[in-house]
């Protein structure tokens, strides 16, 4: 859809939910798999473009993928991966990075912060960091995150987590984004059992893994 827009052609509904039937039709899906995807599809994903759709402006990028970009952290850690949509203002150079969720949860509100939320905020933490360093945005301001929810709530509504940088946390990140780069090329994984899954325990794990890589 975003494509289209950015070509100037604004496609209906009906030919993005075709389009996505098209595309299982096409995987190497099992037939129930294929017949259970689709029927996702005409059910869920119309819903969603429906709601979305208005919103859409041309010049947003979908699907940036930064392999080729040169994001270095420090002088070895290499940074890549793709990101689902950036919402670009050429007139500001500011950049909304945007992260689309189709499965699980949906959560109204950052608060109370889980385990689950505090791993969709390193995300954007990380994309931040991506694109900032990237050749082609370089001079860019990443401004904000989004984590958006493509299934309804409870109520039927869609649900829109917005997220602002704070300077002390994009620090914390990419020291984290070191030690773990430091740990996956030495394939030295440590052990987590002593560590627990609480929110508390996973920071702990963190600083734990930045603490012992500086």
């Amino acid at each position: 859809a975003q494509r289209e827009i950015n070509q100037h052609r604004t496609p209906s509904v009906e030919q993005i939910v075709a389009e996505g039937e098209r595309r299982i039709k096409d995987s190497a899906l099992t037939p129930e798999e294929k017949r259970r995807e689709t029927q996702h599809i005409q059910q869920s994903l119309s819903r969603y473009v429906t709601h979305a759709l208005p919103a859409m402006r041309p010049g947003n990028i979908p699907e940036k993928n930064f392999r080729n970009e040169g994001v270095v952290i420090g002088e070895d850690v290499l940074l890549a991966g793709k990101i689902d949509l950036l919402e670009v203002d050429e007139k500001t150079h500011e950049i909304t990075v945007v992260d689309y969720k189709t499965t699980g949860k949906t959560h109204p509100s950052w608060k109370p912060l889980d385990v689950t939320l505090h791993k969709y905020q390193l995300q954007l933490y990380a994309y931040k960091i991506l694109v900032e360093r990237s050749k082609t945005y370089r001079g860019y301001r990443v401004t904000k995150g989004k984590i958006v929810f493509t299934e309804p709530d409870q109520d039927g509504a869609f649900q829109t987590l917005e997220l602002s940088f704070d300077q002390t946390e994009i620090e914390r990140v990419e020291n984290l984004l070191a030690a773990l780069w430091q740990r996956v090329m030495a394939l030295d994984f440590p052990d987590t059992a002593n560590y627990g899954d609480t929110l508390t325990a996973v920071k702990q794990f963190e600083s734990d893994l930045i603490r012992k890589s500086l």
